[in-house]
């Protein structure tokens, strides 16, 4: 089972996935900042605005997160002013 699956992401969620991550500042970011950020989150050490983003990244298995950081540095990152 990859990545993906594990997630319950298939298809018709990456796209949900992409704006998730354009919305919480994630899309575009460096793959280590990101990796160091879900890190975080996951063991909770991450200080966030609210414990959303532990709560969720927590449930992610820790081998997963690299994979993760991966797709999500490779997402575009929201234009200044634009949708």
């Amino acid at each position: 089972m990859n990545v993906s699956e594990r997630m319950r992401l298939g298809a018709g969620r990456l796209p949900k996935l992409n704006e998730m991550a354009r919305e919480i500042g994630y899309a575009g970011q460096r793959e280590d900042y990101l990796k160091m950020s879900l890190r975080g989150f996951h063991d909770g050490t991450r200080p966030g605005y609210t414990q959303a983003m532990t709560a969720a990244v927590s449930q992610i298995p820790l081998e997963d997160l690299d994979t993760l950081a991966y797709y999500v540095a490779r997402f575009p990152a929201p234009v200044p002013g634009g949708k």
